[in-house]
């Protein structure tokens, strides 16, 4: 009934992350590739933007189930899912509740890999 999500690319991110603007070439797409599908696999390379599998989830229906709330919670220093606000859902107040974790705990040092384990991410 609640779906809690930690700087999840909801909207894809880029080849890269920040690293993303050294992409612009064969030679620096290809190392980019490689570490992709070296890190995280094929799965890595769906959560890019503009992926196919986004194509099916937003397709029709949109990206909410009815009867679900939502809380999305993201950093602005996201260094891997780029644009951090890529995180955050379409939706109505009431289902959709999206936080910037700088905007409750300004001085917040939360990287994308810290999300689960960092004690203000945990207290939101």
């Amino acid at each position: 009934k609640h779906l809690v999500s930690l700087g999840a690319p909801n909207h894809g991110t880029t080849m890269g992350g920040i690293l993303s603007p050294l992409v612009s070439n064969n030679l620096t797409e290809n190392i980019m590739r490689s570490l992709i599908q070296h890190w995280f696999g094929p799965v890595g390379f769906q959560q890019i933007t503009g992926s196919e599998i986004f194509a099916v989830f937003n397709d029709g229906g949109g990206e909410l189930e009815d009867g679900v709330d939502y809380t999305c919670i993201a950093s602005r220093q996201d260094t891997v899912v780029q644009p951090p606000e890529t995180c955050f859902l379409n939706g109505p107040a009431h289902q959709v509740r999206n936080v910037w974790v700088q905007d409750i705990i300004p001085r917040a040092n939360v990287q994308h890999q810290d999300l689960p384990t960092n004690k203000h991410v945990r207290a939101i």
